[in-house]
């Protein structure tokens, strides 16, 4: 027999199964297949999945590939071919039947507008009703869009007309946003107690990835299709699903740190993973935690068809999970995807092995006469084995559940057989090569970024001129036209549109950066677009030019890391006159010099910026290449825009004014704050602006700014002092404990104006003195008098007020506004922004990006702290922010500033947050306070008016320097002396958590730099020098407490902790054992929110990193010493501490009194006495979370240890037992 024969042969028996398995099984009407034909007390299989007919039908194509090798002669190709077709046909016709779903989805994203995840075979009707199934499953719509690119480009006609390529379209809106929407999953139940709860699954956000990816570019008409039949995907949807899915893996969920799905993320069909660390990872933890000899339990203690389920109910309680641990379910489906893995990496032994556990757990069907081997849905134990499976996990024999086959997993383990028999290669199944993304190097790190200087005028070309700054106008550019981002999103949204079917297009979102990089080509004419934070038409102006250079240089880093298109990016940025204005300055004077961190700002010149980027050619490590637009074209990454002229709108015609933005007409509105490029509610402007319709991010340029009116109130003297002393009492929620006279703005509860000889009381909220505030008012000459009578102003009477002889309250507090940027006085910019409850408008974009990231933020603190898990539209956060941030007038603003900051360092520098789970925007807020405190040597509310002083490229500076505080043991010394720079404060020897080590310090050594260090100290409240550590500690436990940073597995080890007491005690919260310890596992998401819940009992920051320290000690003290047992009701954390500390308050105190610092024997410096005395009043405030935790017991953490043998079960709640006892080496 020739090898051809013997070929044909092999695929005949081939043909046969999946006839008799798969294609009896498919409705000749519908093409439909029923996921079994099993009806069983766990569901009726008989109906048809969306997903289920999308992994069944891939044998099918499979085999028809395989016939087209051969010359096909009795027609089976062709069979084959269109069975798949007919599949797919069918899926897509159900879906088309819910259109208005798709169109209310992709707007409101609401499980009520979910589309169906499951329908009637034999006609395509729905089965079930809204809400009576868990039919949010992005996964679902996602592999079907997948593979209909797949099949597609291998050659199949799946779609037949434009409708339906508008309809696919608009899927691909629906699918999109997965990042923030959380679903119901691969297995339809969404938290793993399926009470109905959705999730962020990483199983749907990696099909997404992989969809958005393979089908953009695709044309759906194949070879013979035009441009309307091109799917468009925008490259910063994918960014962002793509990001979210490699900042989660291998962690499934919230409810499931890993499950079995991810298979086919990392590897076929997905392969969304490009991190082959992390796609290696991510198999090898599913291999640990889930792997067994009958295949693989989908996630720990699933309880899904065990014999031990309740089928009554779908839902289970959250005590009774525990008893599903190790008689999971094994499903051999993922031993299907393990051989595809390994046969699609070339590990052909991995394939092998897995093709041999399979074959020896298939069912042998010649009793059902198909006479094949059938693969069943799962594997159970039985009733009669539980208990020893229990004890002994894989040691008892399974038997397979009533689902057989599977045809899901049949289809798979037919394709792994026609790989490995040499049928079909991996090539044949993935013909978008898909499998090459984690092989290929990374070429994005060769990207040039294209970059064209534009003058908004000739006049200021020829300023710039002058300088040596060469630049184009945008009539130079011609006939390339240079829109706002504004015209590109509307163009976009004409993409899908069809009003047959009732869809609109793509919704009214922002352009991202990636999209504004390229240009774009419609009706031969190209189309350049400035990025989304250069619309004229969104920004104001900003006046610190050094943020404007740290934000350019962030976006630069993001194109270069994320762009995965041919061609360089290019990215055109417009030059304004207000930036000139602001780059030539005011000198600054003795009057107007303020106290600053980073006095030498001019080397960040952004005119000197733009200029060295020309002669240079880099710019923060990534290539540039600057020139002219004409220049650039042929090297740039042109897309076509000829769909809008095929697409479904018959009454537009003039494209070209569309894509020059001219259709949408101006109109004036209030200026609202900018994202990334000015944090600081403050920046110069004009008094009134005209701005597009829908306002988005900020920009390197300014606004459209109107002839600015006179001045109503009086210019700014500073030789002028201020007339206002604020008295303010004390708020238990302020962000510093107490307020002394200053000379920014607060919500001040009583305000003392001297006028002339007499003193002014006014009371906010109490209008009996509105005509003397007013008064005074008219003829004040200074910028915080001004802030704080209209303060008190619109505390009484509104911002709609009209002053007699000025104007409205409202207009002057935005003429102060105005005033304050132009004079670079930024905490009366944060005070009037917050008045005016003013919002950066791109704020919601950077609560994504840190959402996406599993960054939760908090806003306000107890008891009016609200958690933010999900991304929310821009008025809502705006309410949440300003309803919750009351303690001070400007704290609302400096929030906004930290979660914007904070998102573009989590794009561009991810690794300073590892350790953090949860972001407190309050405490953040308060390590900056302390950072400045520290630095300065002044206390609190003086280090809180300096940090409300510093202009939004400093603060950003500061808080990069609160990240990345490093830990080190160095010479006290260099902790005395203020540095003149952020970025010079002390040296950084490690980023990360403070950890629980061994350390070895010389504190002998250190005991004799004190005198020397004493006669530095300036005031008594500079208690470094004489404190354990210098006060490096306490500093570093301060601000990673502040930052809730923890060490790394901590979670783990307060779950083990907790899993051996009956729960944890802090104050008045407390973390129950059970149910916790039965409803989460050690590296469960949602098990490390209910420790950061527990923490947020601690109010002071370095208490809490030194509980944090505590409980790792008592992890690793029962870890390391077995023989030691915790018993007790439960641990109580500030108890232990409390005790520990006085035991090392006693050493510390007997050690200084014979110190010879302070020995009587000798004459003692009187400066030196009085700190030690000071310190002495307050030891828990700085002493003890100021020790070294590498330091012998009592000092340091160690304290806690050596302490913990000694503390009753009465006053801790916990006791160690040991024959032996615990020594510092257990640390």
């Amino acid at each position: 027999m020739s090898k051809l024969a013997a070929k044909r042969e092999q695929l005949d028996k081939y043909y046969k199964e999946v006839s008799t398995i798969i294609l009896a099984r498919q409705n000749p009407a519908t093409g439909l297949i029923p996921a079994s034909v099993a009806v069983t007390a766990h569901g009726d299989y008989r109906d048809a999945w969306v997903r289920d007919n999308v992994y069944s039908i891939l044998a099918v194509w499979g085999l028809a590939l395989a016939y087209r090798r051969l010359d096909d002669e009795e027609g089976r190709a062709y069979e084959l071919e269109h069975a798949t077709i007919k599949c797919m046909r069918g899926l897509l016709y159900c879906m088309m039947r819910q259109a208005p779903k798709v169109e209310l989805f992709k707007n409101t994203q609401s499980l009520d507008h979910a589309l169906h995840a499951k329908y009637n075979t034999a006609n395509g009707d729905t089965v079930v009703g809204d809400r009576a199934w868990g039919h949010l499953q992005i996964d679902a719509t996602s592999i079907f869009l997948l593979y209909l690119a797949q099949m597609t480009v291998s050659g199949f006609k799946i779609i037949f007309t434009l409708d339906e390529v508008n309809f696919v379209q608009n899927l691909v809106f629906y699918i999109e946003r997965a990042y923030r929407t959380p679903d119901y999953g691969i297995w339809e139940r969404g938290n793993k107690i399926n009470h109905g709860e959705p999730e962020l699954n990483c199983s749907s956000i990696g099909m997404v990835v992989a969809a958005l990816q393979a089908i953009n570019g695709v044309n759906l008409f194949g070879s013979r299709g035009g441009v309307g039949s091109v799917i468009h995907v925008l490259p910063d949807e994918i960014t962002r699903n793509y990001t979210t899915l490699h900042s989660s893996l291998p962690r499934e969920s919230g409810s499931k740190e890993i499950d079995a799905a991810l298979l086919a993320v990392i590897s076929f069909p997905a392969f969304a993973v490009a991190d082959k660390s992390l796609i290696d990872r991510t198999r090898n933890e599913i291999l640990k935690k889930l792997g067994g000899r009958y295949g693989m339990k989908r996630f720990l203690r699933d309880g899904h068809q065990t014999v031990l389920e309740d089928s009554s109910r779908l839902h289970y309680e959250p005590h009774e999970l525990t008893k599903f641990e190790n008689v999971e379910s094994e499903w051999p489906l993922f031993f299907t995807y393990m051989v595809l893995d390994g046969q699609f990496r070339g590990d052909l032994e991995q394939s092998e092995h897995y093709l041999r556990k399979l074959n020896s757990l298939a069912v042998d069907s010649s009793r059902m006469e198909t006479g094949f081997k059938l693969i069943p849905e799962l594997y159970i134990v039985p009733r009669e084995a539980i208990e020893r499976e229990k004890q002994h996990p894989g040691s008892q024999e399974r038997v397979p559940n009533e689902n057989i086959p599977l045809v899901w997993a049949q289809s798979l383990y037919i394709l792994g057989n026609l790989i490995n028999d040499n049928h079909l290669s991996p090539a044949d199944l993935d013909p978008l090569g898909r499998r090459l993304l984690a092989t290929q190097p990374k070429l994005h790190y060769d990207t040039v970024v294209q970059i064209v200087l534009l003058s908004e005028s000739p006049e200021l070309q020829a300023k710039l001129r002058t300088y040596g700054l060469e630049t184009n106008t945008v009539e130079d550019c011609e006939p390339f036209t240079i829109s706002q981002p504004s015209a590109l999103r509307d163009a976009y949204s004409f993409l899908g549109r069809n009003e047959k079917i009732g869809l609109t297009g793509r919704p009214d979102r922002p352009m991202g950066t990636l999209a504004t990089c390229k240009l774009y080509k419609c009706q031969g004419r190209i189309y350049a677009f400035l990025p989304h934070f250069m619309d004229r038409g969104e920004y104001y102006l900003v006046s610190d030019n050094d943020y404007l250079v740290s934000f350019f240089e962030q976006e630069i880093a993001f194109v270069r890391n994320h762009w995965m298109f041919t061609g360089r990016p290019t990215m055109c940025v417009m030059l304004t006159s207000e930036m000139i204005g602001a780059i030539d300055g005011h000198p600054a004077t003795k009057d107007t010099q303020r106290w600053r961190f980073s006095p030498s700002s001019s080397r960040r010149n952004l005119m000197n910026f733009m200029m060295s980027l020309r002669s240079s050619g880099v710019c923060n490590g990534v290539r540039v290449r600057v020139g002219r637009l004409s220049e650039m074209v042929n090297t740039a990454c042109v897309e076509s825009m000829d769909f809008l002229v095929e697409s479904d709108t018959h009454n537009v015609h003039d494209w070209h004014g569309i894509l020059r933005g001219q259709h949408t007409e101006p109109k004036a509105d209030v200026l609202k704050m900018e994202q990334e490029i000015v944090l600081t509610p403050g920046s110069t402007r004009g008094r009134s602006v005209h701005k597009r319709k829908s306002m988005r991010d900020n920009s390197l340029a300014t606004p459209l700014i109107a002839p600015r009116e006179p001045f109503l109130l009086r210019e700014h003297q500073e030789s002028q002092p201020s007339n206002i002393d604020l008295d303010l009492t004390k708020d238990p929620r302020s962000l510093s404990p107490q307020r002394t006279k200053k000379r920014g703005a607060s919500n001040a509860t009583k305000i003392d104006i001297p006028d002339d000889n007499d003193v002014l009381s006014l009371t906010l909220g109490d209008p009996k003195d509105v005509p003397k505030a007013m008064d005074l008012l008219r003829h004040s000459a200074n910028l915080y008098d001004q802030v704080d009578l209209l303060h008190y102003l619109q505390s009484t009477v509104g911002l709609e007020f009209e002053v007699p002889g000025l104007s409205r309250v409202e207009h002057l507090l935005e003429e102060v506004y105005t005033k304050a940027t132009q004079l670079r006085e930024w905490s009366v910019s944060r005070c009037i922004a917050s008045l005016l409850k003013k919002t950066i408008n791109s704020l919601t974009s950077n609560l994504t990006d840190l959402l996406v990231r599993q960054k939760p933020i908090t806003v306000g603190v107890q008891p009016r702290e609200v958690f933010i898990n999900n991304p929310k539209n821009p008025q809502e956060l705006s309410n949440i922010i300003y309803d919750n941030c009351s303690s001070d007038p400007r704290e609302a603003s400096l929030v906004q500033e930290v979660i914007t900051y904070l998102g573009s360092f989590i794009k561009s520098m991810p690794g300073i947050f590892d350790g953090i789970m949860r972001i407190r925007t309050h405490f953040f807020i308060i390590a900056l306070r302390e950072e400045v405190s520290t630095i300065m040597r002044c206390d609190e509310a003086e280090a809180l008016e300096h940090l409300m002083d510093l202009s939004p490229f400093e603060m950003k500076s500061l808080m990069r320097q609160v990240l990345t505080a490093g830990d080190h043991c160095g010479p006290i010394s260099h902790a005395l002396s203020p540095a003149k720079d952020w970025n010079a404060q002390t040296p950084v020897a490690k980023d990360g958590p403070t950890e629980v080590i061994q350390l070895h310090c010389d504190l002998a050594k250190k005991r004799e730099l004190l005198p020397g260090a004493v006669q530095h100290v300036a005031h008594v409240g500079s208690l470094g020098s004489i404190m354990p550590s210098g006060g490096r500690w306490i500093r570093r436990r301060k601000n990673d407490g502040a930052v809730n940073r923890v060490p790394s597995n901590f979670y783990p080890q307060v779950w083990k902790v907790l899993s051996k007491t009956k729960g944890i005690n802090v104050g008045s919260g407390f973390l129950p054992s059970d149910p916790t310890i039965s409803v989460s596992t050690p590296e469960e998401f949602n098990f490390a929110l209910q420790v950061e819940n527990l923490l947020d009992n601690f109010r002071d920051p370095a208490e809490r990193q030194v509980a944090v320290e505590c409980l790792v000690v008592i992890s690793r003290v029962e870890e390391r010493n077995p023989e030691i047992e915790l018993t007790g009701a439960s641990i109580d954390l500030p108890t232990l501490i409390r005790e520990a500390v006085g035991l090392f308050w006693v050493e510390w105190v007997s050690e200084q009194s014979h110190n010879k610092l302070v020995s009587k024997d000798k004459k003692q410096d009187p400066q030196m006495q009085k700190a030690i005395d000071a310190v002495i009043k307050t030891p828990l405030g700085n002493m003890f979370p100021d020790s070294d935790p590498g330091d012998k017991p009592p000092i340091g953490l160690s304290a806690v240890q050596f302490h913990a043998k000694q503390v009753s079960a009465q006053t801790t709640g916990i006791s160690f037992h040991s024959r032996r006892e615990a020594s510092g080496s257990v640390v």
